[in-house]
């Protein structure tokens, strides 16, 4: 197994077949809200420059919608309601986190 290193999402590649875990596992990303905005910060720049890299237009509407998707995927698709008033925060955290990206990626394209 070896390490890949990317500005964003960064993993391990495997050399061989990769078995499945029999427990749960407790993923802990961030110690608290600020070093969310941090790496949220640090994450929506990075992204934005790969979408301008991907030579991806901005449309104004991907302000309300990817926002708005990212948060239903996060609450109802990923169930973040089982988790309460925490999973309710983190899926708003993510949706705000996409809308920073889209806003990086105007200030990019704008001419």
């Amino acid at each position: 197994m070896r390490y890949r290193e990317e500005a964003v999402h960064e993993g391990f590649e495997a050399d061989a077949p990769v078995g499945y875990l029999k427990e749960h596992v407790t993923q802990i990303p961030f110690r608290d809200i600020k070093q969310f905005l941090g790496k949220m910060d640090r994450y929506s720049d990075l992204m934005a420059q790969r979408l301008v890299e991907k030579k991806r237009k901005f449309h104004a509407h991907q302000l309300i919608t990817h926002p708005t998707f990212t948060f239903v995927k996060m609450y109802f698709l990923r169930r973040g309601f089982l988790d309460g008033l925490q999973g309710f925060i983190l899926s708003g955290l993510y949706a705000y986190y996409t809308f920073i990206k889209y806003v990086r990626l105007w200030e990019q394209t704008r001419d």
